[in-house]
C-alpha cells in the first residue's frame, strides 16, 4: 500500500493524511512521511508493531527493532482522533529526545508534540499536554494529576527554613495512584516493550491481548537463563571459569555479571 503514496509530493501526502479514514491506509502514509523526514524507511515489522498499538494491543519487539519509530503511525493516528496522546517513557532524557526525534514526522502530519519533565513551570506544562501528542515519564504525568505544587511531611518546612523564609502551615498527602489505576483512567491505551512474556498475566489485565512481533532478521543470539548466586564475586565465578575461554575463543560478546551494589568499591 506504501508504493501508491511514495509518488505523491509533500503537499499531496499531507492532503492525503488529513483525508485518510482507514487505518491501513494512514499507517502507509505515516510510514512515508517517516521515509522522507528520517530519510530511513520503515520495516514491515515496524508497521505491524503500529498496526498492534493502533488496535489498542501490546507490541512485543525485541531490543534494537525500532520501537521508537513504530510507535509513530500509531501515535499519530490516535492523535489524528482529537484524542490527545500521551507517550510514557521511563526517563525525561527519552521523553525528550523521542519528542525531538520524531517530532518532524508528526509535525509533516499537521500535528503537534512537544514533551515534559522535570523543572518545568506550570505554564510550559499546560503548553506541553495541550499539544496533540505529549511525550513524559509516568511519574511526571502521575505527579501531574496529582498535584500539590506545596512538598508534605515537613519538607516544605524544612526548605523554608534552610532559604530563610517564612514558614507556612505544612502540605499533606491528598493524594496517591498506582501506574496501573493511573493507566486504567486512559480510555484507550495500548503498550510496547520488549520483555511482554514475563509480564504477560499482568498485561493481559491492563490490556486485554498482546502481540509478539517477529524481528526484522533472524536472531543469532542465545539467551541463556540468568543464574543468581548469593555468594560473593569469587565464589560466583567458578562454575564460568571453564566456559570463559571457549567463548573468549570465538569472540563473542559475553557479560559475567558485577558485584552487588553493597559489595561494591569505588
Amino acid at each position: 500500500m506504501r508504493a501508491a503514496f511514495v509518488r505523491l509530493n509533500d503537499n499531496e501526502l499531507r492532503a492525503a493524511a488529513l483525508r485518510a479514514k482507514d487505518l491501513l491506509q494512514f499507517v502507509a502514509i505515516a510510514a512515508v512521511a517517516a521515509s522522507r523526514v528520517l530519510g530511513q524507511d520503515m520495516f514491515d515489522v515496524q508497521l505491524r508493531g503500529a498496526l498492534t498499538l493502533a488496535r489498542g494491543s501490546i507490541a512485543e519487539m525485541q531490543t534494537g527493532e525500532g520501537k521508537t519509530l513504530a510507535a509513530v503511525p500509531a501515535v499519530a493516528w490516535y492523535a489524528r482522533q482529537a484524542l490527545g496522546v500521551h507517550v510514557m517513557t521511563v526517563s525525561d532524557y527519552l521523553a525528550r529526545r523521542d519528542a525531538c526525534w520524531m517530532g518532524d514526522i508528526y509535525r509533516f502530519l499537521g500535528l503537534t508534540v512537544a514533551y515534559v519533565r522535570q523543572g518545568m513551570t506550570h505554564d510550559e506544562r499546560r503548553a506541553a499536554y495541550a499539544c496533540d501528542i505529549t511525550y513524559a515519564t509516568a511519574n511526571e504525568i502521575g505527579f501531574d494529576f496529582l498535584r500539590d505544587r506545596r512538598w508534605p511531611a515537613g519538607l516544605h518546612t524544612a526548605i523554608e527554613s534552610k532559604e530563610g523564609v517564612a514558614a507556612k502551615s505544612q502540605g499533606k498527602i491528598l493524594g496517591s495512584i498506582t501506574l496501573q489505576h493511573l493507566i486504567a483512567l486512559y480510555p484507550q491505551v495500548c503498550g510496547m516493550t520488549g520483555t511482554a512474556s514475563t509480564q504477560a498475566l499482568e498485561f493481559y489485565k491492563i490490556y486485554g491481548l498482546h502481540e509478539t512481533i517477529p524481528t526484522n532478521r533472524p536472531v543469532i543470539r542465545i539467551d541463556h537463563p540468568d543464574a543468581v548466586f548469593a555468594t560473593k564475586a569469587r565464589e560466583r565465578s567458578k562454575p564460568y571459569s571453564r566456559k570463559s575461554g571457549a567463548f573468549m575463543a570465538r569472540v563473542s560478546p559475553s557479560w559475567w555479571g558485577q558485584p552487588a551494589s553493597r559489595n561494591r568499591r569505588d
